[in-house]
């Protein structure tokens, strides 16, 4: 069975036919795909929600050499762990960082030789989270899809904008200008493109937003680069 975002057993996306001929990483870096601006980023805690699984530091352990195998040492050697909340952290940023920062800079970086491209990180430690603490041990931060309640200021089963500071309400309205901007093909002033030789990310934060170039360090990008290309 191919390998989805939550190892070699988990469902992704499938390509072949008409629809989807080509292998998409192959593809864009063949750049055999519709070369339009695009906007790649990722939450800064993007596995944490997926870390809740992990039941102790054995099954953190097995579930690492499952989906690593050959590159199992080298990931548990990097990712260290003891207690069962240092198995949880360990795993989720496992996730984070091989799952969804390394391919958004992988992907920025194909993308910024043909097309203007934006990076973004959201980076909201305190995002809204409905399902109640005693599920979630562990503060949550940026989790997956944290960032959806900002982009279209809705509620959904995880989050309720109505739970927002004032700091996060104005955050979200930055994001959805930003996304509004995007979408109407008008100048992105406070959104500098990200480019091989200057690969600035614009951080989305409660405290005000600000640009990094060092996402690739944060995320350990070169050493998943090794193991997943």
């Amino acid at each position: 069975m191919r390998r989805g975002i939550l190892g070699p057993e988990s469902w992704g996306p499938v390509w072949g036919g008409s629809v989807i001929p080509h292998e998409p990483a192959r593809a864009f870096a063949d750049g055999r795909y519709q070369q339009v601006p695009a906007i790649v980023g990722t939450n800064s805690d993007e596995g944490r929600l997926f870390g809740l699984a992990i039941r102790s530091r054995a099954d953190f352990a097995a579930r690492v050499r499952a989906d690593w195998g050959s590159d199992a040492d080298a990931v548990l050697a990097r990712y260290p762990a003891e207690t069962r909340l240092e198995a949880q952290l360990a795993f989720a940023a496992i996730l984070t960082d091989a799952r969804f920062a390394h391919p958004a800079d992988r992907m920025r970086r194909l993308l910024a030789g043909r097309s203007p491209v934006y990076g973004y990180r959201f980076d909201d430690a305190g995002a809204p989270f409905t399902i109640p603490h005693p599920w979630a041990p562990m503060p949550l931060r940026a989790y997956h899809a944290g960032e959806l309640a900002y982009v279209f200021g809705t509620r959904w089963v995880l989050a309720n904008p109505a739970r927002f500071t004032p700091a996060q309400a104005a955050l979200a309205r930055r994001i959805r200008d930003a996304w509004g901007a995007f979408a109407r093909g008008e100048a992105m002033e406070d959104w500098p493109q990200f480019t091989r030789t200057s690969p600035i990310v614009r951080v989305f934060a409660p405290e005000g937003d600000r640009a990094e170039t060092d996402f690739a360090e944060r995320y350990g990008c070169d050493f998943w680069e090794a193991r997943l290309g």
